[in-house]
Parts: C-alpha cells; sequence; structure tokens
C-alpha cells in the first residue's frame, strides 16, 4: 500500500501531462525519451509512495537554490513564502520536493519546490519546528539525470502552480508573455534544443493554440533574436519613417490627400511635407514610386522625403552597400527614359543599417565603411534631388558617398 502521508497530486498530474504530450506527437527523439523516463520514475513514486527508490526525506539545509538547476528563472511571492510558513509551522510538508542528487553525493540541486523550501526555513526560524526537521522529496539520481534532462524544463512547468493562469486572448498578448519568457529565462533560441524546449514549454501554457501556430510565435521571436545580433539593422518599413521623424525632431502637421505631413528641417534642410519609406524588395519601390508621384504632382509645393533601406539583408552589410547601389541605378535607368520624372522625392534618406565599423568588398574593391548609429542624426545620409540629377547629367549612376562613409 502506498503511504497517503504526503499529497502527490502534483506528481500524478504532472506524469498525466507528459503522457498526453508524449501521445501527441511532434516531440524530438531526446525529449520524448527524457519524458517517458520521468513518467516512469514518477509511476513508481504514486505507486509506492514512500517506499519508493526515487522519495526520501532531505534536510531543506542540504538542499540549493539556484538558477542553473531550475532552468528557468527563479521568482519568489514573498506571500505566498509567508503563507506556506505559517501552514508548514501547523502541518508539515504535504507535496514533496524535486530535487536531484549532487554529483558529489553531498546534497541535492532543486528543480521545484522554491516556495516550499523558503517557506520550511521560515517555519524552522520561526521556531515552528527544530533543525533536524526533514522535507519529503521525489530524487532524480544522477545516473539517469542526463537521461531526463531535455525534458526536466517541461516537468516543471507541468509542476508549476501558476501554468493554468490567464495568459490573455490576443495575439500581442501571447507574443508578449513569449517574449518576456525568453528575456526571463535568457532562453536563446537560435540553439536547437533551447527552442524545441521552448515550444513543447509553450505547448503546456498556451493550450489553446495550435503547434504550427505556437511555432510561429516563437520563430518570429527567434528571428527577432537574429536581427538583434547581425550585424545590420532591420525594421519594418513604418518604422523607418517613424524612427527619420524622430531622430530629426519633426512635427506632426496633420494630413494632406491622405498622407502624413511633417514640418522642421533634415539636416539643416527646411522641410514641409511627407516622408516614406522605400527599398528595392518585390514591387515596393515600384509601387512606392507611383504613389509618391501622384500625391506629388497633386501637392507640387510640398516636400517629399523618400528613406532608402534595405531589406531581407540576412544580416549581410555588403548587400546593404549592393542594394544601396542598386537602388541609385535604377532611378539612374528612370531618368533616362523619364528625366526629372524619375526621381519622385526632393530628398533621398540613406537609413543607417550597417551597425559598426567593417572592411567590406564594394564595387569590386575592398572598402573601409564607418559604422551608422540610429539615433545619430549625421548617420542618415543626405541627398538632394539636384545633387542626384547632377551626377546623373555627368553619366555617373552614383555616388561612393551616397552609399556610405569611407573610415579614414
Amino acid at each position: 500500500m502506498k503511504n497517503n502521508k504526503y499529497d502527490w497530486h502534483e506528481l500524478e498530474d504532472a506524469a498525466e501531462s507528459a503522457q498526453a504530450m508524449i501521445k501527441g506527437g511532434d516531440l524530438s527523439p531526446g525529449v520524448e525519451k527524457a519524458l517517458r523516463a520521468l513518467v516512469k520514475m514518477f509511476s513508481d513514486v504514486i505507486k509506492k509512495g514512500t517506499r519508493s527508490e526515487y522519495f526520501a526525506h532531505v534536510s531543506p539545509y542540504n538542499v540549493e537554490i539556484n538558477n542553473t538547476t531550475q532552468c528557468r528563472a527563479i521568482t519568489r511571492n514573498p506571500q505566498r513564502i509567508k503563507e506556506l510558513t505559517a501552514d508548514i509551522g501547523r502541518n508539515g510538508v504535504r507535496a514533496p520536493l524535486l530535487v536531484r542528487r549532487n554529483r558529489t553525493g553531498n546534497g541535492y540541486s532543486l528543480l521545484n519546490g522554491t516556495h516550499r523550501l523558503e517557506g520550511t526555513l521560515g517555519a524552522i526560524e520561526d521556531g515552528a519546528w527544530d533543525t533536524s526537521f526533514k522535507m519529503p522529496a521525489v530524487i532524480i539520481p544522477v545516473e539517469i539525470y542526463g537521461t531526463v534532462e531535455a525534458a526536466i524544463p517541461i516537468i516543471q512547468v507541468m509542476l508549476n502552480e501558476d501554468r493554468h493562469k490567464k495568459i490573455g486572448n490576443s495575439e500581442s498578448d501571447y507574443n508578449k508573455f513569449i517574449k518576456n519568457y525568453i528575456e526571463e529565462n535568457k532562453i536563446d533560441l537560435t540553439d536547437a534544443h533551447q527552442y524545441d524546449t521552448t515550444v513543447n514549454v509553450m505547448r503546456l501554457l498556451i493550450q489553446c493554440k495550435s503547434m504550427s501556430t505556437i511555432k510561429g510565435y516563437i520563430t518570429k521571436a527567434k528571428n527577432k533574436q537574429l536581427l538583434s545580433r547581425s550585424d545590420v539593422e532591420e525594421k519594418a518599413a513604418g518604422d523607418w519613417s517613424k524612427d527619420a521623424i524622430k531622430v530629426h525632431k519633426l512635427r506632426d502637421a496633420g494630413k494632406v490627400d491622405g498622407k502624413y505631413v511633417h514640418r522642421g528641417s533634415i539636416h539643416g534642410n527646411k522641410f514641409d511635407g511627407h516622408v516614406s519609406f522605400t527599398s528595392l524588395h518585390g514591387s515596393t519601390d515600384d509601387q512606392r514610386y507611383w504613389r509618391d508621384q501622384r500625391w506629388k504632382t497633386a501637392n507640387p509645393h510640398r516636400d517629399l522625403c523618400l528613406i532608402v533601406g534595405a531589406q531581407r539583408t540576412d544580416g549581410s552589410p555588403e548587400k546593404v552597400l549592393n542594394e544601396r547601389k542598386k537602388f541609385f541605378e535604377e532611378r539612374f535607368y528612370r531618368y533616362k527614359y523619364l528625366g526629372d520624372k524619375g526621381l519622385q522625392a526632393d530628398i533621398y534618406v540613406i537609413a543607417p543599417q550597417i551597425k559598426q565599423d567593417a572592411a567590406l568588398t564594394f564595387d569590386g574593391r575592398q572598402v573601409a565603411v564607418l559604422g551608422e548609429h540610429l539615433n545619430v542624426p549625421s548617420s542618415w545620409k543626405f541627398i538632394s534631388r539636384a545633387d542626384i540629377i547632377k551626377a546623373f547629367k555627368q553619366g555617373q549612376p552614383f555616388l561612393n558617398s551616397w552609399i556610405f562613409t569611407e573610415k579614414k
């Protein structure tokens, strides 16, 4: 007969959830093997209770709390610890900790039960129990920890009393929740194991969404991590326009013919008009050209500023330079056939995308390129329509100074 002195519901719930996840499939072989091993271990404890080889009473002073063994951020709720201190002082500990035995054989590392452990230490400190008091614990032996390690973060979520807390209903709620989880736990999604583990954890926490949707959320977060580490600044089209307006401190002047108008100065040049963004990705530039041309024709007294950026660069600064070159070559081609109308904007501003100084190959030669900074106005290269026409008339599709600043 199983000893019913302790509450095994957490273990039963975790084993049931793990079995459901295994049955649901779409797990890596390593994670599936780890979950099966943990289910077998938990089932033994649930069946045999305190007689299980995986159960022991341990001194709270021999259990170590650290971020490494928890595999996730350790969060403490002071009110919860206070409540548990009082309850444990009266009734002892009912639900076992989950720990792993240290390789040295001296002591344990905590995997689940931070509040219980701290509540127990508080009860001893308050005099409710003496220092010989021991806590129930499910122990993962050293020899099998390597087998089950891949599933520890998943099991921790299954054992977490907050796992059923409502996250929200909107896409932004889910994305924000995932973002916070990744940041708090310092997860590197470019690591295949950490990516898979995060997907499996989110399957438990966001059960109302399909596996493919959850993978979509996490892949989006992964791509943001990649961009943050890239040598190239990449943003959505609308964000580039917003940043240009912010950096140059342009003032909102309402709407004219459906487009937002701003006033101020760009690189010392008075500006009163619309700021838009273009790139050579897909049909973006062609569509932008005709839309801007119609607006400019209807508002000839207004300025038009075109932010020129590179998209889908794969983090390559050289691709950025080549995209800039190609942009002006396209304008040169239009100018040959359309004359001045081939240039729809009054001002062309190059988006600062190359984050740091670099030695790059451009137009067949090695160049030393000065890094560009998003929040520095001078990093946003300013090229007037008149300067472009002057170069085009001389048969020059571009000047190197339009493409990059050479480091001296």
